[in-house]
């Protein structure tokens, strides 16, 4: 009855604040503290991948290579794309979660010390998730991160792209 319900409402919130707590969305045009002063409130922050100001065109082959990896045709849970800084990288991987959340995935960016805890909120939600993590080359709960998405189930789908200027000793 209503308990019951009032039970899986609570849950589902949990779950929800869960996930916020573990990533947040790749493509945000509202940044907090970005102002005329601040270093997002600058014309130079218009470049920035996850505002999109630049229509995204060309590397068909790749954005068709990460759908067959996400959706299971490719092999591996975890997918590298190095390349130095203005390469494209983060650009990529925000239109790629586009085109995933078209197809109902949720998708994000693991914020910083989150990793351990990452795959169990996603489980816990259910949906298929493309989590992102940018500078992994520098991420020190990527450990964490690896080894409870090796450990998961994989119900449901999770994908990691891992987005790093090289490919290094890391």
């Amino acid at each position: 009855g209503a308990a019951e319900g009032g039970a899986e409402g609570e849950r589902a919130a949990r779950v929800k604040a869960e996930l916020r707590a573990v990533r947040r969305p790749l493509a945000s045009s509202a940044r907090p503290g970005a102002g005329p002063g601040s270093p997002e409130g600058s014309p130079a922050a218009l470049l920035r991948a996850e505002r999109q100001m630049v229509r995204f065109t060309g590397r068909t082959a790749e954005l068709r290579g990460l759908g067959a990896w996400a959706c299971g045709s490719a092999r591996g849970l975890v997918r590298l794309i190095t390349g130095p800084g203005g390469a494209g990288k983060t650009r990529l991987a925000v239109e790629f979660a586009d085109r995933l959340e078209a197809d109902g995935w949720r998708c994000g960016l693991l914020r910083a010390g989150r990793g351990g805890q990452a795959i169990a909120a996603i489980a816990a939600a259910g949906v298929p998730t493309l989590l992102v993590v940018d500078y992994a080359e520098a991420r020190t709960d990527l450990p964490a991160l690896l080894e409870a998405l090796a450990a998961h189930d994989g119900e449901p789908v999770i994908r990691v792209l891992l987005l790093a200027r090289t490919l290094g000793e890391w």
